[in-house]
C-alpha cells in the first residue's frame, strides 16, 4: 500500500491521527509499455480522456471506457450491489468494452484496492471503493510511509489502555 484513499475525509482519521500528504496527481500507472497518470478528478471527462489516451485505449474503446468509468461512478442501491456481488469486475467491464489497456489499468486499481486481478473481484466491491475515491477526490501518502497506519492503531489502542507491543521490526 502505497496511497490512501479518503485519507482526512475516511474512517481511517476517524480512529488514528495519520499525518498525509495529498497526491496531485495521484497515482502514475506503468501499464503494457505506457504511463497513464491519475489526477484526483478522475470523475470528469477531461481527465478521463487524458487518462486513456496516455494509457492507450484505443480511440474506438475509449466511449466504452468512458460509460464504464461512468458506470462505476454513480450511486447504488443497495440491492443493485447485492445483484453485482457475484459477478466480477472484468464480466462487468466486458458489458461495456473489451480493451486490453483497459483491463490492464484496472487490474491496477483492484491491485490496490482489493490485492487481487479484476477477474477474482466483484464488481460490487470495486464500485464501491472506485466511485468512494472518485467522490471524495483525497488520495495521500502517509508520511513516516504505510508503516505510520498500523503504529497510529496501535498508540489508539494505548490511548485505550490495551498492552500493545510494537514488533521489533516496526521498531528499527
Amino acid at each position: 500500500m502505497h496511497w490512501i484513499a479518503r485519507d482526512e475525509k475516511g474512517p481511517l482519521r476517524e480512529i488514528a491521527d495519520v499525518k498525509s500528504k495529498s497526491l496531485e496527481p495521484a497515482v502514475l500507472f506503468a501499464i503494457g509499455g505506457k504511463t497513464a497518470t491519475l489526477y484526483q478528478n478522475m470523475d470528469e471527462d477531461d481527465a478521463l480522456d487524458k487518462l486513456f489516451e496516455e494509457a492507450g485505449v484505443l480511440p474506438e474503446n475509449r466511449s466504452g471506457a468512458k460509460a464504464f468509468f461512468q458506470d462505476m461512478n454513480r450511486e447504488r442501491s443497495p440491492q443493485e450491489l447485492k445483484e453485482l456481488d457475484d459477478v466480477s469486475l472484468a464480466d462487468y467491464m466486458a458489458y461495456f468494452v473489451k480493451e486490453e489497456q483497459l483491463n490492464r489499468l484496472i487490474d491496477g486499481f483492484a491491485g490496490m484496492y482489493m490485492v487481487i486481478s479484476r477477474r477474482a473481484t466483484s464488481a460490487a466491491e470495486f464500485t464501491i471503493c472506485f466511485s468512494t475515491q472518485a467522490r471524495e477526490k483525497s488520495l495521500s501518502y502517509p508520511l513516516g510511509a504505510t508503516r505510520a497506519v498500523p503504529v497510529a492503531y496501535l498508540d489508539v489502542l494505548e490511548k485505550m489502555g490495551e498492552r500493545c507491543a510494537i514488533p521489533p521490526l516496526w521498531n528499527a
